[in-house]
């Protein structure tokens, strides 16, 4: 890439790389978790851009101070979390399924509030958090730092995370070993969903905007990052150093076909 293109290769490119990283990664991240159960979430884009219409009617509208609207967000996440936990744990259903028809419903939901249109977002704190620069890195690539810590702290230093592994080894053994599998599921689904929300609010302030079609038809490549990094669609194997490289080659890959306007 750097050869066939001179801009591949320069720091605002690197600095662009990271911004468009840090939107992926964070879901990315999310994701991992309920994948290494042996779930799948196919609704995190959606979450993404129903967080982004929220966050923007509550601050173009009704002028929410910022405090507020991440609060809102966070719960944005962990509601549509549970419910697709809820569905796939307690209900039972296969997890492609349960995420595809949540997806189409918070997507549908999106549509109807912004009756189809782009929605302006201005916020001079909120747009810091996905424009702003802080030791020349993108502050939205700081998060995404920040989520990995955080996440694979979880997954390898504490009894949920251990628990996270045994159950997407062998579900059966584990509630044998006295795991609560529900529990675990749902709380992956949880996580899953907040980091999409998050992710939908930085997404939202790089851009400026709201849209209700964001993300759509890209619902794979997430999953595909994930998957990249080594982890095992039947669960019980992964982690997120695997998935921060799958990640950075997706990205990679697509930034620098960009710039040889390869479509």
């Amino acid at each position: 890439f750097s050869i066939l293109s001179p801009y591949f290769f320069t720091f605002k490119n690197i600095q662009n790389l990271g911004l468009y990283a840090a939107i992926i990664g964070i879901m990315a991240a999310g994701l991992t978790v309920p994948m290494i159960v042996g779930c799948l979430d196919l609704s995190q884009y959606a979450t993404s851009a129903l967080s982004g219409v929220l966050s923007t009617i509550l601050v173009m509208n009704n002028n929410w101070p910022a405090g507020f609207v991440l609060i809102v967000v966070l719960l944005t996440g962990v509601i549509i979390g549970f419910m697709n936990g809820f569905i796939v744990a307690v209900l039972r259903i296969n997890p492609m399924i349960a995420t595809m028809a949540t997806m189409l419903i918070i997507r549908s939901f999106c549509y109807i509030t912004t009756k189809g249109a782009t929605l302006l977002f201005q916020h001079k704190f909120l747009n810091s958090l996905g424009t702003g620069y802080t030791l020349l890195l993108p502050n939205s690539l700081w998060f995404m730092i920040f989520v990995f810590l955080i996440l694979g702290y979880i997954l390898k230093y504490t009894v949920f995370g251990r628990n996270v592994y045994a159950v997407g080894a062998n579900a059966k053994a584990s509630h044998l070993a006295g795991i609560n599998i529900k529990k675990v599921q749902i709380i992956s689904y949880i996580i899953s969903g907040i980091a999409a929300s998050f992710a939908g609010l930085l997404q939202t302030t790089q851009v400026g905007a709201a849209v209700p079609s964001s993300g759509s038809g890209s619902e794979m490549e997430v999953i595909s990052a994930v998957i990249l990094g080594g982890l095992s669609l039947a669960g019980g194997e992964g982690d997120l150093k695997g998935t921060l490289l799958g990640t950075l080659f997706i990205i990679t890959v697509t930034n620098g076909l960009t710039l040889l306007s390869v479509q």
